[in-house]
């Protein structure tokens, strides 16, 4: 943001090549913590390679966030107004999983590369080849862009918001 200076980012990102795991997170400006909250969802996601169509995985890897995120804060230090913010509105991060894989094929090569992802809100997706866009994921146009996107929250745990799947 213009203005911002580079230790304002509150992104994170983090992968596994060996795994074939990435995975990025927006945390909300909006929010308090929300760089230690986008990397706490970034470097749990890549070092469980978590499987988010497992709705029970998802809800433990959330809470184990909210767990670490709270434990890290010095709450003997905090004023009341942080205080007040953790309580009202806390942290947020919009996120994207990204998995690669092969498989055998009958064709020429012989493998078949494939990905699969996991959105909330609108962190996005672009797979280019050629100079050209294959696929984007979870946005497929820019009218499709909220205000406010959906995200991981830390005060809304309990019902978060539905993750997009996309694959090829």
């Amino acid at each position: 943001k213009r203005g911002s200076r580079p230790e304002d980012c509150e992104d994170a990102s983090c992968f596994d090549t060996d795994h074939g795991v990435f995975v990025m997170c927006d945390g909300a400006s909006s929010g308090i913590y929300c760089t230690r909250w986008a990397s706490l969802l970034s470097e749990s996601y890549t070092r469980l390679r978590l499987d988010c169509s497992k709705e029970q995985d998802v809800r433990n890897w959330l809470q184990g966030c909210l767990d670490a995120w709270l434990a890290a804060i010095d709450w003997t230090e905090l004023t009341e107004v942080r205080a007040n913010k953790i309580e009202r509105t806390g942290a947020a991060a919009t996120f994207l999983g990204l998995r690669l894989g092969t498989r055998p094929s009958e064709q020429d090569p012989p493998v078949e590369y494939l990905w699969q992802a996991h959105a909330v809100g609108d962190t996005c997706l672009f797979h280019w080849r050629d100079g050209r866009v294959l696929a984007t994921f979870p946005i497929a146009s820019s009218k499709a862009f909220a205000e406010v996107p959906a995200s991981f929250q830390t005060r809304l745990l309990t019902d978060h918001p539905p993750i997009a799947r996309g694959g090829g």
